[in-house]
């Protein structure tokens, strides 16, 4: 005569933090025999690790006559654990040449799970024609698991108005004679800009500390300004 074998209920559990599973401990399957010695044995045994998802655990009870009974029972993991994700940090650009924005770029948000399969999406996405001012950009991490919350953080992409400076243009030689300053206004500037001189990307001195933002400025270049090339003019919006 085989014995009887009883197991225990269906069990569901959350994983353990940051792992992909959990160690489940489960009360033993009860069983008894018209004759004493029966022996038990349960695969995977309790206390073992369980993977995220459902496992069958199989009972054994046999006796000393070799007859034996089996029952199942099921271990759940649900991957409850949400993504982590970290954003880039801000983003500062001037606005592409003649347009009302850029197209910028940025390196992808950093995202890990306890589980493989994670997955990120940014709102807008690199590469994206960013409008002058400032824009979020939401990013979010979604992992396989349809019990886990998803992941989120945001950063900002600014896109600067800038000033297109027309003429001086780096190649052109001034000095002791009148010229004037020209520029196109992009974005949304103010009424009035500060005019700069700079040499090879250095400071040299301002030209103007305010004039109406209308694209031209007269200007007579300084006798004591060094001869040579390489000058330009920066235009700043000022209000």
């Amino acid at each position: 005569q085989p014995p009887t074998i009883t197991c225990p209920a269906n069990i569901t559990v959350s994983n353990d933090p940051n792992q992909c599973g959990a160690t489940v401990t489960y009360s033993p399957p009860t069983a008894s025999d018209n004759c004493p010695g029966v022996a038990v044995m349960a695969s995977p045994a309790s206390g073992s690790f369980f993977p995220v998802g459902t496992t069958t655990v199989t009972c054994v009870a046999t006796d000393a006559a070799g007859n034996f009974a089996t029952c199942t029972f099921t271990i759940t993991v649900k991957d409850t654990e949400a993504p982590v994700i970290t954003c880039p940090e801000d983003i500062t650009v001037p606005n592409d040449p003649g347009v009302a924005g850029a197209i910028v770029n940025f390196d992808p948000p950093v995202a890990s799970d306890n589980c493989p399969g994670v997955t990120v999406v940014s709102d807008p996405p690199s590469g994206s024609t960013f409008p002058i001012g400032t824009t979020t950009v939401t990013c979010t991490a979604k992992d396989a698991s349809v019990d886990s919350p998803d992941a989120a953080c945001t950063f900002d992409v600014t896109v600067e108005a800038s000033i297109d400076v027309k003429r001086p243009s780096g190649g052109d030689l001034f000095r002791g004679f009148g010229t004037t300053v020209r520029w196109e206004s992009i974005g949304n500037l103010g009424d009035s800009v500060k005019i700069d001189l700079y040499r090879n990307g250095n400071f040299v001195s301002t030209i103007k500390d305010s004039t109406p933002n209308d694209g031209k400025q007269r200007w007579k270049v300084p006798d004591a300004l060094s001869t040579g090339r390489g000058y330009r003019v920066r235009n700043t919006s000022i209000d």
